[in-house]
């Protein structure tokens, strides 16, 4: 993944900044609602849209509450 972020047409001598993050400035441009864009950002929203539509509690949760039920009636 870094590597795509990379331009690799960049001098580093020249301008190393644009050799290392190059690539990721112009294949994710900042939206113009938010003042930033990270890797953290972008991963964030791919998870938010692959979560949408599941269920979002735990595969266990009915046998939580049973278990918080049983400590309640002691």
């Amino acid at each position: 993944m870094m590597i795509k972020g990379m331009d690799e047409s960049a001098d580093p001598c020249d301008d190393f900044y644009q050799l290392a993050c190059g690539g990721w400035e112009r294949k994710n441009l900042i939206p113009d609602d938010t003042s930033e864009y990270s890797t953290l950002t972008k991963l964030g929203k791919e998870l938010e849209v692959t979560l949408k539509g599941q269920s979002l509690s735990p595969p266990h949760q009915d046998i939580l509450l049973s278990d918080c039920a049983e400590s309640d009636a002691k």
